[in-house]
């Protein structure tokens, strides 16, 4: 068999490769009803919300997900220009206290750390530094 025999073949099976791998099914239907606009007051709200309530069942259940959290509320923080409304000397001193002997980071006091939780924690030192800069 030559190679030109199996070219209309292996064309034809990556071609429909979507339709075993249900590429174009549409998963969210979204209603007219529905926002047209960012809300960003809510979004900001809903960070706050988490940023306070540090007894909350929710945070307490995802306190081994906090550096990589702090990262990403910081971030959008910035993105939605409201990271003045963020308390950048308590999120350093946090950050810090999260640092093991080893000199990894853990992604919450009293945990061991991680490789992805110290990436975490340069990327939010990093961005604090950034920002006093600006």
């Amino acid at each position: 068999m030559d190679v030109k025999s199996l070219t209309p073949l292996f064309f034809f099976s990556i071609q429909n490769m979507d339709i075993f791998l249900d590429y174009c099914r549409k998963d969210v239907v979204i209603s007219k009803e529905a926002a047209s606009e960012l809300l960003l007051t809510k979004h900001v709200d809903f960070i706050h919300h988490c940023v306070e309530n540090k007894e909350s069942y929710e945070n307490v259940t995802t306190e081994y997900l906090r550096m990589s959290g702090i990262y990403w509320c910081l971030q959008a923080m910035d993105i939605m220009n409201r990271l003045t409304k963020m308390d950048t000397n308590e999120i350093a001193n946090y950050v810090k206290r999260c640092q093991q002997p080893n000199g990894g980071f853990a992604p919450a006091e009293e945990h061991d750390a991680h490789l992805l939780h110290t990436l975490s924690a340069v990327q939010v030192n990093l961005c604090l530094l950034f920002f006093q800069l600006l």
